[in-house]
């Protein structure tokens, strides 16, 4: 039921961003956690969802890495964040942010009301 309800949501979506962090156990965790299994696994399948594979640091050997990262890694590519920790390097004016925004789907349109505007008589 749990696993449904993830599905349903992650289909909604239209990105999936992975951000990909030196440490080697986190690639461990991503093969144990059922929510990225189900997210990934959606942007493979699914045309209507891309990915968006964001580097820390440079990542020199993806071999450790799950099949299905690498497959997106060689698909997308990936965007590498060359900042620091700082304030400036978070602002969004940053190359960085700004190819993460070129990646981003366009904003969806508000939704249109369903109802007519009352129009006035005289």
């Amino acid at each position: 039921a749990v696993a449904n309800v993830i599905d349903e949501n992650i289909k909604l979506c239209r990105r999936l961003i992975i951000v990909l962090v030196p440490e080697s156990l986190s690639f461990d965790m991503l093969k144990n956690m059922s929510e990225e299994q189900i997210a990934v696994y959606n942007a493979l399948i699914q045309d209507g969802m891309k990915v968006i594979l964001i580097e820390l640091e440079k990542v020199k050997d993806y071999t450790a890495m799950p099949q299905s990262i690498q497959y997106i890694k060689q698909k997308h590519g990936a965007i590498q964040w060359s900042g620091d920790l700082t304030e400036q390097s978070q602002c969004a004016k940053t190359k960085f942010w700004k190819k993460v925004r070129y990646h981003m789907p366009p904003k969806r349109p508000p939704p249109s009301s369903s109802t007519q505007p009352l129009k006035h008589t005289s």
